[in-house]
């Protein structure tokens, strides 16, 4: 490969390819292929033109303007996209890129302030990218100075802003107020602080701050929001009460303000403060005084300027020494006052916390206010004519009004916790009441209450009461209510048994009566373990509940009924059921013996089993287990085998029969005759009960052995081919329907003799 520039590449390969490497960019390269063989060079190939990958850009310069940076460089021929990147210095290493398409320059929008970057440019060609560039240095703008924060001067509405210092820096200061549509205020300083007058009470501003160094100035930064003290409060008035002392102060509310503090001060020295968040409160204050009030509307860090002191009297002093005394028959107020020099007419006042207002007239220095409305607190005041008060709005002595009786008093009743509730209607909210239980036999019991209901918690049961509610004040007690009655609930039963019929599953059960003004029924109810539930009713003390499920523990209960109101439930006693029947799972049988097993019955504490043949012939067995062996069973016997369960309180019933059909007794009577003409044996026996069939066996003792069989019917069968001069056992088995019967009593046979020896006896047998 040689270049224009007469650089030349070399590549060997002995395929179809080669790789050549540090070819130089952007240069145009004649390609040729040689042939070689071990002795001879070929013939070069036709030239092949191929044009390297365009070099990284040269003469890369920044033009940069504060906050935006233009990188330029030189054109690079056949170059197809350029990508500058800055790096900045540091661990953080954070890039950022700008593109240009057959374009010189590009430029960064977005590289942080107050940075140091290194940049370069790479050049795309065919879809790859150049060496980068070599680098050159980027410094950004300052950043806009930090820790912008304000103080307020309150009394003033200035602010003094301060922030962090930024070297060779003139910061700009710019404010707006929140809301508002006009441009926002600037002011350039050298310092790090700046005062700003002549800011609106009760707003909020908004403050940014931005330095400029070498001419070019930062971004300004994050807003920082300072509000001004609160205006000073307007229309300041103040408005006193008759009678209470009381006075009333208003304004409007001012811009900014949290809440309001008033102070009035009285020409005798008395000081008193009220606050509120609103634009009203009130004090008490001495009659009969010149007073002066200012008001401050405040903060939590600003107090506004002081309102302009109104000056004002307060009410002038009633009359003293007043005395109020009620007639708890009547409801009426017996008013005693001393009084004035002089002839004056005298006015007594009786005024309710719900604004009922009453009164009475005198020239003497007592008068009875009637017309009181039961169940109120009323304020009492005396004024004269001498006296120059528009209206008395009370007094701080109070009297409370005779107690307003209960009306449409209802008894409700608890059932089972036996708790009378007793409710009534009543207007007012200033008295106390007090209701009265009274039984049959004059007992009494009481309850207090506040409101319009209270509960008897302890009365007797089973007892016919009769409620009444009183209306009480500490010095008055209200007409009873209209008795109304109620019976309690019956008492609760006691000495609860439960005793269980085994044969029957039913169980008894027994309780003590309470006493009771009233015919009482009687619930009984059995609940198990497993939720199973049954019950009996009864007039009397005793009922029997059936329906039981057995292999159970019973929690058993009484309650007591009359009119549909149940009483208390006594507290439980148990009853355990009979077990449950057990099942028979199998029985097997061997020789004299069976193995009986069968599943486990709930709450069975032990097994009985039993085997009876038709002979009544009886064999039993008897287990805390699920399984048992019954032995010394008789041969050719059909058994009936039942199991049952028992514990503590009962036996089951007999479990399902299961029928055991032994194996049939071995045959008796055995003998046999040879016929020596036939060379044969007839062998006869007397039948067993329960066979099905028969089998005689004869052994000669020295291997050989014959057999023959007869039928269910059959007492006898010939055995052939039997050998001359042999002595023979011989023995036969009965047949049964699932089991044989053992070998009988053996018996000897000699062929070619007329005799028959039994090994037990010996017997001839003539042919």
């Amino acid at each position: 490969m040689t270049s224009q520039n007469g650089h030349t590449h070399h590549c060997h390969t002995n395929s179809t390819s080669c790789q050549v490497p540090y070819l130089h960019c952007g240069e145009t390269y004649s390609v040729t292929v040689t042939p070689h063989s071990q002795s001879c060079t070929g013939i070069p190939s036709a030239a092949y033109s191929f044009r390297a990958g365009v070099c990284a850009p040269s003469n890369i310069t920044i033009s940069q303007v504060c906050e935006n940076s233009t990188i330029l460089w030189s054109p690079v021929p056949g170059a197809e996209m350029f990508t500058a990147t800055a790096t900045a210095s540091g661990a953080a290493g954070h890039t950022h890129t700008c593109m240009a398409n057959f374009s010189n320059s590009c430029g960064f929008t977005d590289l942080d302030c107050g940075e140091n970057y290194s940049v370069t440019v790479a050049t795309l060609d065919r879809g790859c990218w150049s060496k980068p560039s070599s680098a050159v240095q980027l410094t950004t703008v300052q950043c806009p100075p930090a820790n912008l924060n304000g103080s307020v001067n309150c009394e003033t509405n200035s602010v003094t802003l301060t922030w962090s210092p930024v070297t060779g820096a003139t910061y700009t200061l710019q404010w707006k107020m929140q809301g508002s549509t006009s441009p926002p205020s600037e002011q350039q300083t050298t310092n790090t602080s700046l005062p700003v007058s002549d800011l609106l009470c009760g707003e909020t501003y908004v403050f940014l701050i931005a330095a400029q160094v070498s001419g070019c100035r930062s971004r300004y930064s994050l807003p920082v929001e300072i509000s001004t003290g609160p205006c000073q409060p307007t229309n300041f008035t103040a408005l006193v009460d008759c009678g209470t002392n009381n006075g009333n102060f208003s304004w409007s509310n001012s811009s900014g303000a949290g809440f309001y503090t008033v102070q009035a001060v009285g020409d005798d020295g008395h000081i008193a403060y009220c606050s509120s968040d609103g634009n009203s409160c009130a004090v008490k204050l001495h009659c009969g005084r010149s007073y002066s009030a200012t008001l401050v509307a405040s903060t939590d860090s600003c107090n506004s300027t002081k309102h302009t002191d109104i000056y004002f009297k307060s009410a002038p002093c009633l009359l003293d020494n007043v005395v109020a005394e009620l007639d708890c028959n009547t409801n009426e107020m017996n008013v005693n006052w001393s009084k004035t020099s002089g002839s004056d007419e005298y006015t007594a006042w009786a005024i309710s916390t719900d604004g009922h207002r009453v009164s009475c007239n005198s020239t003497s220095n007592h008068c009875s206010i009637q017309n009181l409305r039961c169940g109120k607190i009323y304020e009492v005041a005396v004024t004269s004519k001498s006296i120059d008060c528009e209206m008395i709005a009370g007094s701080d002595y109070k009297v409370q009004s005779a107690p307003c009786g209960p009306e449409d008093t209802t008894a409700e009743l608890i059932c089972n916790s036996n708790i009378i509730t007793v409710k009534w209607d009543h207007n007012s909210t200033s008295q106390n009441f007090t209701a009265k239980a009274t039984s049959a036999a004059g007992v009494n019991s009481t309850c207090d209450s506040a409101g319009s209901s209270c509960s008897f918690l302890d009365l007797s049961c089973g007892q016919l009461y009769s409620f009444t509610v009183t209306g009480h004040t500490n010095v008055c007690i209200s007409d009873a209510s209209p008795p109304t009655q109620m019976l309690t609930a019956p008492c609760m039963p006691t000495s609860v048994s439960a005793e269980l019929n085994c044969t029957s599953s039913k169980a008894l059960i027994s309780w003590r009566r309470g006493a009771s003004v009233e015919a009482t029924a009687y619930n009984a109810l059995a609940t198990s373990s497993t939720g199973h539930n049954s019950s009996c009713t009864s007039m009397g003390a005793s009922c029997y509940i059936d329906h039981l499920v057995c292999g159970q523990v019973y929690s058993v209960s009484v309650e007591a009924i009359h009119s549909g109101c149940p009483g208390p439930v006594s507290p439980p006693t148990k009853l355990s059921t009979g077990p449950c029947v057990p099942v028979i799972n199998s029985v097997h049988y061997n020789v004299s013996a069976a193995w009986v097993s069968w599943g486990a019955a709930n709450d069975a504490s032990s097994y009985f089993v039993q085997a009876i043949a038709n002979q009544n012939q009886l064999v039993t067995c008897d287990t805390n287990d699920t399984f048992c062996s019954l032995n010394g069973l008789q041969c050719g016997q059909i058994y009936n085998v039942t199991v049952t369960a028992q514990n503590q309180a009962c036996v089951s019933m007999p479990s399902e029969l299961s029928f055991l059909m032994t194996a049939p007794c071995p045959p008796t009577n055995v003998q046999a005759n040879f016929s020596c003409e036939q060379l044969s044996a007839a062998v006869s026996w007397q039948q067993s009960d329960l066979a099905m069939g028969y089998v005689a066996y004869l052994d000669d003792l020295s291997g050989h052995s014959t057999s023959c069989v007869g039928a269910q019917s059959d007492t006898s069968c010939v055995v052939s081919n039997l050998i001359c001069g042999t002595v023979y056992n011989v023995w036969v088995k009965a047949l049964g329907v699932q089991y044989n019967s053992s070998d009988s009593s053996v018996v000897s046979l000699t062929s070619g003799k007329n005799t028959t020896n039994n090994k037990k006896g010996t017997t001839a047998v003539e042919r």
